[in-house]
């Protein structure tokens, strides 16, 4: 089980990369705002 929640948690990340870098350009002030509170650096 813990090999599948490190596959996971690679795969989220990966894709919270990618949303990140094609959309944030996008809309860059209006999402900056509301994802401050969640946001974490990676």
């Amino acid at each position: 089980m813990l090999v599948w929640l490190l596959v996971l948690l690679l795969l989220f990340s990966f894709i919270y990369v990618v949303y990140r870098m094609t959309f944030t350009s996008h809309k860059d002030e209006f999402k900056e705002e509301e994802e401050h509170h969640y946001t974490f650096k990676i």
